[in-house]
């Protein structure tokens, strides 16, 4: 039996979470349609749990009282022991007591690749739940070929012993743009840029505000909220073109990735990088940082930057027009559902 971490679901949606989402849509309606089968999983949930989607056959199990880190490692690890299950987790760290039979995606090695983005206690927290068991993991997924050699990298563990299994866009197409987000925000005019991550180190939100700067016409829409994990950083001054939204739900942030002149993802360092591609779901131009990670995820789809370099004028970079055959072609590469099968079937041959 497989019994997969569902802690997640009373959080706030960032990446990871959506990954964790999507992949757990996919096995519910690769159960429903026959091709698995429901007594192989068991999504486990705290009691007390609220916000729960329904699922046509996939078994929700509520099991204990403890509430996110210590359910994560007692209640889940009691409940995958008494049925000697293999534990997935899609988006947490495994239980201390229970590595062996334990699968986990490991969406990137920021903590080790750039520990100054995040606070001492999240590092030492994230070695000692994560990093320090991983070579007895039963299963170590990934999102992108980068991330493989990365955490094969701070971890060694080979890479042949790591499946990448990417994420996809597919769930924009299901969400309806909310429109009533442009009377909650100032007048945009013509020319504005959206971007939406966490507020953290490593999505270089320096560079926008730098770039705002230099674009007086323009104007900057930023959404998302810091996270404790990451460290602070200071923005300096903030020039009035930049408006900050706060967290947005999915319609909302759909409204402003159709209507946007360009999405901006000036990262530093990402496993996958999915808001962009999710902007180009919805029609949206994207301009990202030439690192190894977005150039293997979106190829020539995209127009790229150095997230160094701070002198650019965005509406001359958007002269670079990519067709949308090339758009589309990444688009295409990506399933949510082909990720739920390879995960199943990895982790059934485990068994």
């Amino acid at each position: 039996m497989i019994v997969i971490n569902g802690d997640f679901y009373d959080h706030n949606i960032t990446g990871v979470q959506r990954y964790a989402y999507e992949v757990i849509e996919k096995l519910d309606e690769l159960i429903t349609e026959g091709e698995l089968s429901s007594s192989d999983f068991v999504l486990l949930v705290p009691k007390d749990l609220k916000k729960l989607p329904e699922y046509r056959s996939l078994r929700v199990v509520r099991f204990g009282k403890n509430r996110r880190l210590f359910w994560q490692q007692w209640d889940l690890f009691r409940y995958c022991k008494k049925h000697r299950a293999v534990c997935l987790c899609l988006c947490t760290a495994v239980p201390f007591l229970y590595p062996e039979r334990s699968a986990i995606v490991l969406h990137d090695a920021a903590t080790k690749a750039h520990p100054e983005f995040y606070s001492r206690r999240f590092l030492l927290q994230n070695q000692l739940l994560l990093w320090k068991h991983a070579k007895r993991y039963r299963k170590i997924f990934t999102v992108s070929q980068f991330s493989r050699g990365e955490i094969s990298r701070y971890s060694g563990v080979a890479e042949e012993k790591i499946t990448v299994v990417p994420s996809s866009a597919e769930h924009m197409e299901r969400i309806e743009a909310d429109e009533g987000i442009f009377r909650k925000l100032p007048p945009l005019g013509e020319e504005w840029y959206f971007t939406l991550s966490s507020l953290s180190p490593n999505k270089n939100y320096r560079w926008i505000i730098r770039e705002a700067g230099r674009n007086p016409s323009a104007r900057f829409v930023i959404s998302g909220m810091k996270l404790r994990p990451f460290s602070e950083e200071k923005m300096g001054e903030i020039p009035e073109n930049v408006i900050f939204t706060g967290y947005l739900s999915d319609g909302e942030v759909k409204a402003l990735m159709q209507k946007c002149t360009a999405f901006l993802f000036p990262t530093f360092y990402e496993g996958f990088g999915l808001t962009p591609l999710e902007a180009m779901s919805c029609g949206a131009r994207i301009i990202l940082s030439d690192t190894p990670c977005m150039r293997e995820v979106y190829g020539e789809s995209a127009i790229y930057i150095d997230p160094l370099r701070t002198d650019y004028v965005l509406s001359e970079l958007l002269k670079e027009e990519k067709p949308a055959e090339l758009r589309e072609e990444t688009l295409r590469k990506y399933s949510w559902k082909r990720d739920a099968r390879r995960i199943a079937e990895e982790l059934l041959s485990l068994q």
